[in-house]
């Protein structure tokens, strides 16, 4: 089974349609969203029209439950996006996006596969240190073998052998095998707003028979999407400049 698995949209539509047309010729047996559809960028509605349409499983990101509460530990400038972005859902007949991000969950258990948003316990906590990664393993069962985050748009994979932590870096030239591994957790990058200095936005196919997962880098219009952000108000040029940077 092939299982194509998105993350951090963050409200840029040209980036996640791009990827989508990627998606599409990859011909997966199964799309999931790791949550964050809304947030930083000037296409919120629209991405979440793109999600609730194709993906079968999505999760609750620490932006999306913002847009349903108020923002926990953001600094200025997401704030002054998520609150831009609250005024996107007023009004009945945008209703039913709020109504379904309700129905979402930051956190996922299937067989083998752990899928969350963040840290297991908190859509809000980042993966920063080795031990954050243990405590991750520490809390996965006997039976869960890997763990699908998002969060904090920096694409890589650790992996758990004889009692050792491995860091595998995220390339794209092949499948990357976790076989000999115990457990793993891998962090599939971000459609909307990368962050490892490479612009490009960031997904990744996993094979379940061969347990592999394939990185895609996929270049969209950022010009484009830079420009929408430039032209609303409520939304830092920061926000625009950073997509040409991978930050």
């Amino acid at each position: 089974m092939l299982i194509a698995i998105i993350s951090d949209l963050h409200a840029n539509l040209d980036a996640l349609q791009t990827c989508m047309a990627k998606i599409d010729e990859l011909r997966p047996d199964d799309l999931i969203c790791l949550g964050d559809m809304v947030g930083y960028g000037p296409n919120p509605r629209e991405a979440l029209d793109v999600v609730m349409a194709r993906c079968s499983k999505v999760l609750l990101g620490n932006h999306d439950e913002a847009l349903l509460k108020q923002p926990v530990n953001f600094n200025k400038i997401p704030r002054e996006a998520l609150m831009w972005t609250k005024t996107q859902f007023e009004g009945e007949a945008y209703r039913r996006y709020l109504d379904y991000l309700w129905t979402l969950q930051p956190l996922l258990r299937e067989g083998e596969i752990v899928y969350s948003h963040g840290m297991l316990q908190s859509n809000v906590n980042y993966v920063e240190v080795p031990e954050d990664v243990l405590f991750i393993f520490e809390r996965m069962t006997v039976q869960e073998r890997v763990c699908f985050a998002g969060h904090s748009h920096f694409p890589c994979i650790w992996g758990l052998r004889d009692s050792s932590l491995y860091y595998i870096e995220a390339e794209e030239a092949g499948p990357i095998e976790l076989g000999e591994f115990e457990k793993c957790w891998v962090n599939v990058g971000s459609i909307g707003q990368p962050r490892d200095r490479d612009n490009r936005s960031c997904f990744i196919t996993y094979d379940t028979e061969k347990r592999a997962v394939t990185y895609h880098r996929i270049a969209y219009d950022v010009d484009k999407t830079a420009q929408k952000i430039r032209d609303i108000p409520g939304l830092d040029n920061f926000l625009a400049d950073r997509l040409y940077r991978g930050i």
